[in-house]
């Protein structure tokens, strides 16, 4: 989970240097990326915390059983404009960090 929230952190303050545009496809990408490594190296569990997350957004947004993923859904709710959906996952990523580590809600699953 560490290795994970460090990573989102550091698009955060860094984007272009990581993912080259501030853009919530290529933020998915990425960790769609990432993902597959931290599980080819044994760390599979490690990106709990983004499917944590995922199921967090679609309780939040009402919208369970949702089909798509944290990218699509967080373009449905900024117009399709992906730079608004991208700030708006770290805002939303901040707020969930916040709500579960405070004990204000318990993670999903």
């Amino acid at each position: 989970m560490e290795k994970t929230k460090n990573a989102i952190e550091a698009i955060k303050f860094r984007p272009l240097i990581y993912i080259g545009e501030k853009n919530i496809n290529s933020l998915y990408t990425f960790f769609r990326g990432y993902t597959m490594g931290l599980h080819s190296c044994g760390f599979g569990s490690e990106n709990d915390i983004l499917t944590d997350f995922e199921d967090w957004l679609y309780i939040r947004f009402k919208k369970p059983g949702f089909s798509n993923n944290w990218c699509n859904l967080l373009l449905q709710e900024k117009a399709n404009n992906q730079e608004l959906a991208f700030n708006y996952f770290f805002e939303l990523f901040d707020e969930f960090l916040s709500e579960n580590l405070s004990g204000n809600g318990p993670l999903p699953g």
